[in-house]
């Protein structure tokens, strides 16, 4: 049965009847209104005195536990296996409008959401191998912020950001742009790490530093290992947790943890023998998260959060992967349109501090070793 979030109070669908010592398999799914509530992340039991047996997420095995209650990220899929343990009638509704249960834990209760993400196991056996990427070519550290760009006459405009880059989507797709060679569309130089490094987990106002809005994206050889740290941070005094998404690639999950990645002492913690396995995760509200891909998918690629509101304020970037040859290297077999090269097209790009480390409040990042973002995140 595939079932969506469930309706609390008194049923008026379908019913269904378990019998005492069958076993059921479901399939949760998470799934919001007209894409514009980002709040519910938690699913109680719907059966008393039943618990849930996780045995799967995104399409990929798990190590089976047994648990109360599942937390799914926007866009996410569980498959979990119940077991009656007497005979009960239960009856299902599929919900016309998104409705919050009484029973679900706090949205802010963290633990219980780190709790149930650090139980994803993948199965790591011979019948089901792993392959974690182990020569990274590739690393970024991403911030997903909540921000704003003000306007002359003291309104301002809500946007979403990665590496201080919100997303604008360009008259032509990408795919097309890239594949028949136009210029002036995009460029090419998503930073690999953000250009002001604070304490981004801080309760903060507006720092002043305010995203730029472009068409920015990331050029991958068919291949690379790449390894993405996304920092959540606390612009606004808006950190929220962020359902992130890699169109055409699943990935390893490393690590999680609350505060500022620290690049010294949080890969010491990375769970590098039987990672999940996943498609989107959710990124811990003032916290940080590891990922590790291959990049073996040529094409063009969004990754974004998939939180309704976020996406369309920005929080979004495209990845190319380059196509492969004969022999496994990558080629570039793109006609060309008018003689020129995307890739140094640099025509559009209005930000020359991208890329380059800043400080804001006049402190250097670099020589704070309170824990905070260490300073060869990108090495």
């Amino acid at each position: 049965m595939i079932l969506t979030i469930p309706e609390n109070g008194k049923p008026k669908g379908s019913s269904f009847t378990l019998n005492e010592g069958s076993r059921y398999s479901l399939k949760f799914t998470f799934q919001v209104s007209n894409n514009i509530v980002s709040g519910l992340k938690y699913i109680n039991m719907v059966w008393q005195g039943h618990n849930l047996t996780v045995v799967g997420i995104d399409g990929s095995y798990l190590k089976p536990f047994t648990t109360n209650y599942v937390m799914l990220a926007t866009g996410q899929t569980i498959d979990v296996l119940i077991e009656a343990k007497s005979i009960s009638r239960g009856r299902y509704n599929r919900p016309s409008s998104l409705f919050l249960p009484e029973t679900l834990p706090s949205y802010t209760d963290y633990d219980s959401a780190t709790r149930f993400r650090k139980r994803l196991k993948s199965l790591a056996s011979k019948e089901h191998p792993i392959d974690v990427p182990r020569n990274v070519t590739t690393r970024m550290y991403i911030t997903a912020s909540m921000d704003r760009i003000n306007h002359a006459d003291m309104d301002y405009t809500l946007l979403s950001s990665l590496n201080n880059i919100s997303w604008v989507n360009p008259l032509t797709d990408v795919l097309q742009a890239y594949y028949r060679n136009l210029s002036g569309l995009y460029t090419s130089d998503f930073p690999d790490e953000p250009p002001y490094y604070f304490n981004f987990v801080a309760d903060l106002g507006d720092t002043g530093t305010h995203p730029l809005q472009g068409t920015k994206l990331k050029i991958l050889e068919y291949g690379e290992e790449v390894e993405i740290v996304f920092q959540s941070t606390n612009l606004l005094n808006a950190s929220d947790e962020h359902s992130m998404y890699i169109h055409g690639h699943k990935f390893y999950v490393l690590g999680e943890g609350y505060g500022n990645f620290n690049s010294t002492t949080d890969p010491e913690t990375y769970n590098l023998v039987d990672p999940p396995y996943l498609s989107t995760v959710s990124l811990p509200v003032k916290g940080w998260l590891t990922i590790r891909f291959k990049a073996d998918n040529p094409g063009v690629w969004a990754m974004h959060c998939q939180e309704g509101r976020h996406l369309i304020w920005g929080m979004n970037t495209v990845l190319i992967v380059k196509n492969v040859g004969i022999g496994g290297s990558s080629v570039d077999d793109r006609s060309t349109v008018d003689g020129s090269n995307v890739d140094d097209d640099t025509s559009e790009d209005d930000s020359s501090s991208v890329g380059s480390r800043s400080t804001v409040g006049g402190s250097n990042v670099s020589g704070d070793t309170s824990g905070d973002v260490g300073s060869n995140v990108g090495s």
